[in-house]
């Protein structure tokens, strides 16, 4: 995939405690938009932090947890491609601005 926002690692690192902790019961989708004409990768909209903690417990040296982990798969709300504009609004929960570039399309 590929990230329209900043990860923080902070928050990854919090996310992969919690996990490993507790086990993963986050039940929203990740948002990604499908790969633009020319393109083979998705853009992530939301969801980033989730995504790369799942990632590194599937790299865990644990075999018990690499193997929960490894092969996880995601639900995804997947949008069209979108201009770079429209998956920053989408990505920020900036409505306004996601209301004007829909609506001047």
């Amino acid at each position: 995939s590929s990230n329209i926002r900043f990860l923080r690692e902070s928050g990854v690192v919090s996310l992969f405690d919690s996990i490993k902790t507790l086990g993963f019961s986050f039940t929203s989708q990740l948002t990604v938009t499908e790969p633009h004409q020319g393109e083979m990768k998705y853009h992530l909209i939301d969801g980033a932090h989730r995504w790369t903690a799942i990632c590194r417990l599937g790299q865990s040296e644990d075999q018990k947890i690499r193997d929960e982990y490894k092969d996880y798969i995601f639900k995804c709300h997947v949008l069209p491609p979108l201009k770079r504009e429209q998956e920053m609004a989408l990505a920020y929960g900036n409505f306004n601005l996601i209301f004007n570039l829909f609506s001047n399309k």
